[in-house]
């Protein structure tokens, strides 16, 4: 699932959801990007921990 919401000083932040329930939210570094993460969050999730990869826009 992709999707996004807006933070108190109106910057909108995106993810990626993988799996359902509670989980695991992984954040990138300022030199990476949310797509470096996203093998590490399909394998999260195939073991029943689902998680999500954050972009700050």
């Amino acid at each position: 699932m992709t999707g996004s919401v807006t933070s108190r000083d109106s910057t909108t932040i995106g993810y990626r959801q993988f799996g359902e329930g509670p989980g695991i939210i992984v954040v990138h570094g300022g030199a990476q990007a949310a797509h470096n993460f996203t093998k590490l969050a399909e394998a999260l999730s195939d073991q029943q921990e689902p998680s999500a990869t954050v972009a700050r826009r």
